[in-house]
């Protein structure tokens, strides 16, 4: 049996009416398997990949500053919008502005392990939000008889 928690934090940006929400998970910010040799020590970021050292805080922290700080419009502007990765498990690597994230977007919900994280840049969202959750669930793994 394994025990684990997945941290959601919610990010209310300016709220007008009839509210929507948009999930946004850290897994786009994996860095691609093209960057894991570049790394200090690249053998131990293939074999720890998800560690969170693997990702892309910089940016994932970038994309939260600036929805934080960004105008909610009434309707869609796309000049105003934002694009995020999302992750292809089948290839097992990130896929560039994958995501749209409008502008007129109300409510955005982050999702990740590290979101809680005190280690520096992650630490840095839990002063961007408004609110964060933590929620346990577990792994039953099927064990021989």
């Amino acid at each position: 049996m394994f025990y684990g928690a997945c941290h959601l934090y919610y990010c209310f940006l300016p709220s007008v009416p009839a509210p929507t929400n948009h999930l946004q998970t850290q897994d786009g910010f994996h860095y691609p398997k093209s960057i894991l040799p570049t790394l200090q020590n690249s053998e131990c970021a293939f074999k720890r990949r998800g560690a969170p050292f693997t990702f892309d805080a910089e940016a994932f922290v970038q994309l939260v500053k600036a929805l934080r700080e960004t105008p909610v419009t009434e309707v869609d502007d796309p000049t105003k919008s934002f694009h995020a990765p999302s992750f292809d498990h089948a290839i097992k690597d990130p896929i560039e502005n994958d995501i749209y994230i409008p502008s007129s977007q109300r409510i955005v919900i982050l999702e990740g392990n590290y979101l809680l994280l005190n280690e520096n840049p992650w630490d840095q969202i839990q002063h961007l939000v408004d609110e964060s959750s933590v929620f346990p669930f577990c792994f039953i793994a099927n064990q021989p008889s």
